[in-house]
């Protein structure tokens, strides 16, 4: 089952990127 663990990491990367771009707009529109 190599397509489970690859879902998974794809998955987890794109909440980092999501809590990111959310961290970032949060710190442009309250400095």
């Amino acid at each position: 089952m190599p397509y489970t663990p690859h879902i998974e990491h794809h998955f987890t990367g794109g909440l980092v990127v999501r809590d990111t771009v959310i961290g970032l707009s949060d710190g442009l529109t309250v400095p």
